[in-house]
């Protein structure tokens, strides 16, 4: 499997998204988003560039974020960082010697 399939689908398992495109999302899977989003912000006191952040594992919420997020949606920090740790890697390939 490429790097490219391999995050893909390590972003489709985020904790957060899952929940938002499955639970809130009314069956419209990531069409639906946007507005479920922009809500998810407004409940977590956050912009919506920043769940969008997090959903797409380029930032982790703050503690103050994982409390409202357990009691909201019920994702717990423990959760969020067992998905986090998964997170694929790109190796580059290794020079041969003598190659340039």
């Amino acid at each position: 499997m490429k790097y490219r399939e391999k995050f893909t689908e390590w972003v489709r398992a985020n904790p957060l998204r899952k929940y938002l495109t499955d639970e809130k999302s009314d069956g419209k899977g990531f069409d639906g988003l946007s507005g479920v989003v922009r809500q998810c912000a407004a409940d977590v006191g956050v912009s919506r560039q920043t769940v969008t952040s997090w959903m797409y594992g380029k930032f982790v919420p703050r503690m103050k974020h994982f409390d409202k997020l357990g009691e909201l949606y019920g994702i717990s920090a423990a959760a969020w960082f067992d998905w986090w740790k998964s997170r694929p890697t790109q190796r580059s390939p290794k020079k041969q010697k003598g190659t340039v």
